[in-house]
């Protein structure tokens, strides 16, 4: 079965399951902050945060840190994740306070 995230490779008489892209973000709902977590290990994470209206309202690099959102009102968001390999994900994030 491959999944969604999975590519598959025949190298060297063998096959390789690469899971690639693989982006969570976590709590969801949040209340004042969230974190990613992604297979790709000390990646260059960008992360875009737009109003359901596609207005952005914030941007900022992610290192391993909960990215804060308390400023922002209660509602629905959709957050941009872009790793360096140029691989990029929008997922809906909900705050709720």
């Amino acid at each position: 079965m491959i999944f969604p995230s999975e590519t598959r490779f025949f190298i060297a008489a063998k096959w390789c399951v690469c899971r690639i892209g693989v982006v969570t973000i976590y709590p969801n709902p949040a209340s004042d902050s969230f974190k990613i977590s992604t297979l790709e290990i000390n990646d260059e994470i960008t992360v875009q945060i737009f109003s359901i209206s596609g207005q952005l309202v914030a941007q900022q690099k992610y290192f391993n840190e909960e990215i804060n959102v308390s400023q922002l009102p209660n509602g629905v968001y959709l957050v941009k994740v872009t790793l360096s390999s140029g691989f990029q994900k929008t997922q809906k994030l909900i705050i709720s306070r």
